[in-house]
């Protein structure tokens, strides 16, 4: 049994642009700007100060297939960004699709059990 939490996918997680002091609600987006010479840039991978992007997202669902190989997997939502209070209503739906098919694809043959968390509506919470 594996369980996740929490994945805060940001499907416009941009690598190379600002982390912090970005002006908006959520960096690491194009929009943040590009992080100059000496600041902290989004890397390939993420960044702490972010939410996750898709290609993290898909080598950890690979991890927990391929090296973990569970049974069952409980997913506990808390799956949107951050940025809670600009996202629409189709929006949310459109990051639970994408991400309900990059689960669906990573962890074909596991049984899935999702549930929303309160980061999983529009308006949040």
């Amino acid at each position: 049994m594996v369980v996740i939490s929490d994945l805060h996918v940001d499907f416009y997680y941009t690598e190379g642009t600002k982390v912090v002091n970005c002006g908006h609600i959520l960096c690491c987006r194009s929009d943040s700007g590009l992080a100059g010479p000496d600041e902290e840039k989004a890397g390939p991978w993420g960044n702490a100060y972010c939410d996750i992007p898709p290609n993290l997202l898909n080598t950890t669902l690979d991890f927990v297939k391929n090296d973990l190989n569970p049974d069952v997997v409980f997913w506990l939502g808390d799956t949107q960004p951050h940025d809670l209070d600009t996202l629409s209503p189709e929006e949310v739906k459109l990051t639970m699709i994408k991400t309900s098919e990059i689960i669906q694809d990573r962890l074909a043959g596991v049984q899935v059990y999702p549930v929303l968390g309160n980061h999983d509506s529009a308006p949040g919470n």
